[in-house]
């Protein structure tokens, strides 16, 4: 909205300093030219000219030039460092010509000029006008976010928050509205009871067309999920997925995580037929759940995603404990009772059932090392890596013995289960 100031000498519409002998405004030629000579001052010294635009003001109050004069008093007092005259020259345009097209960019120099000497605060507040006085500007969209930002980096929530949900009021239909809101919000400590509050809101709105919404758009699933509200989080993440932007590796594996089969009630002691039905429907069970996490592993990914490897390795992770828990629960499966007087048959059920459950142990030891390896080449190690590494340490003792010291995780990238910071 700042139009160059020997952009405007070309024009011929501007105004200058006032034309001695005339009573009240000159006519309108009179100024015009003046004018013209304020603007051609710019071509050798811009203060100068800004001073002969303020002049101009300053003699001419009344003038249909005076609200132009200002602003570009302002505009080159601003560009040549005179802060004090560019907010006296932008203050005179926005209180005493209101209604002049030209205060939406006084209010920018204004605040610019405020932000760059430190008066930040100062500077929030002035943009705030804008925003409310002229909501369909060109600039107000852009001045809302800056806000929205500034709010962020002072660490003012409630402030933030106000900032944030005038956004979202303001442009409704804007592709990034639910996400300016949400941003602030997710990137607090303590942010996740506030956004289990407000997701019905945001969801309604939520765009997905914008890859960088992806990182909030999974800590808010990831919130979601945590606090037990497993429908709103499974639609989050499978509109991630549906975009394929960055964080597709990740909704992905979150989606298996929600998608897991729940453990089954271990059949009645004696009861055959149920131990029997038991291990056809667990049989599925762990069929299902591999597929998905073998799909995460299996998954390109997208080239921005640079934590792509942390889910296929988390994924690998949860495969093997899909054949470790089957294995352990095939184990524990109580004899059946026309069996467990003879301490002969039993013996030989066990060992039966033992038979059936060492692929499932060896599957899960293959997976462990083949995922504990990967991460020691590339120097990953997190919740999941430990889980590997611990489990490990009870299949195979001896390969494997259990790790000394306690290596420090890496939470950055947050590949685990339940999101810690959504369970406060």
């Amino acid at each position: 909205m700042r139009t160059n100031l020997i952009q405007l000498a070309c024009v011929g519409l501007l105004t200058a300093v006032a034309a001695e002998g005339f009573a009240g405004d000159p006519p309108r030629a009179v100024q015009t030219a003046a004018l013209q000579k304020c603007a051609a001052l710019a071509e050798a010294e811009i203060g100068p000219s800004a001073a002969c635009f303020a002049a101009f003001a300053e003699a001419h109050p009344t003038s249909e030039y005076a609200d132009l004069a200002l602003f570009n008093a302002a505009v080159g007092f601003e560009t040549t460092g005179a802060d004090t005259a560019a907010v006296d020259a932008a203050k005179r345009l926005v209180q005493g010509y209101p209604q002049s097209q030209h205060v939406p960019g006084a209010l920018l120099v204004w605040a610019d000029t405020l932000e760059g000497r430190g008066e930040i605060e100062e500077a929030v507040r002035v943009r705030l006008q804008l925003v409310d006085r002229f909501p369909q500007s060109d600039d107000a969209r852009d001045v809302m976010q800056a806000v929205v930002a500034w709010y962020a980096v002072t660490g003012d929530p409630k402030r933030l928050d106000a900032a944030a949900d005038k956004y979202a009021r303001n442009w409704p239909r804007d592709s990034e509205a639910a996400w300016v809101a949400a941003t602030p919000i997710l990137a607090r400590e303590r942010g996740c009871k506030v956004v289990r509050k407000r997701a019905p809101g945001w969801l309604k709105r939520w765009s997905w067309s914008d890859r960088s919404s992806d990182k909030v758009a999974l800590r808010l699933g990831r919130c979601l999920a945590a606090g037990g509200d497993a429908k709103a989080a499974h639609k989050i993440f499978s509109k991630v997925v549906a975009a394929e932007g960055d964080g597709v590796l990740e909704a992905r594996f979150r989606l298996a995580e929600l998608q897991r089969s729940k453990p089954r009630p271990a059949p009645k002691a004696g009861d055959e037929a149920g131990g029997k039905e038991w291990v056809r429907l667990r049989i599925a069970d762990a069929s299902e759940d591999a597929k998905r996490y073998q799909s995460v592993m299996g998954h390109g990914g997208n080239a921005g995603d640079d934590g792509g490897l942390r889910w296929r390795l988390a994924a690998a992770v949860r495969l093997g404990q899909v054949y470790d828990d089957f294995a352990e629960e095939l184990g524990a499966l109580p004899v059946p009772q026309a069996l467990a007087k003879d301490p002969a048959a039993a013996a030989v059920y066990q060992q039966a059932v033992d038979d059936q459950a060492r692929p499932m142990r060896q599957k899960a030891l293959e997976t462990y090392v083949s995922v504990v390896t990967r991460a020691g080449a590339v120097a990953v190690y997190d919740e999941h890596i430990k889980i590997a590494r611990a489990r490990l340490a009870v299949l195979d003792p001896g390969a494997w013995p259990a790790p000394t010291g306690t290596p420090k995780l890496d939470t950055s990238e947050q590949p685990v289960g339940t999101d810690k910071e959504g369970t406060k």
